[in-house]
């Protein structure tokens, strides 16, 4: 468990680079670019063993168990 209830920084990055990347690949497939779909193909599929080096599924948000905590109503 982290300190940081919100995770860990590097997961966020990681987090952002894999949405950008997906995000690209879908542009590329959109305007016809099969170079641009193709590589970001590749990186989504190298990222996903880089996510697990990482521990970016250990970084769990934990909900508030202090029901005097807002959110609890």
């Amino acid at each position: 468990m982290t300190r940081n209830r919100h995770g860990r920084p590097r997961s966020w990055i990681y987090a952002g680079v894999f949405v950008a990347v997906f995000t690209l690949g879908g542009v590329g497939l959109i305007i016809g670019s099969a170079a641009l779909f193709w590589t970001c193909l590749i990186l989504l599929v190298v990222l996903l063993p880089v996510g697990k080096l990482i521990g970016v599924m250990d970084d769990t948000v934990m909900a508030p168990t202090d029901p005097e905590e807002p959110g609890h109503g």
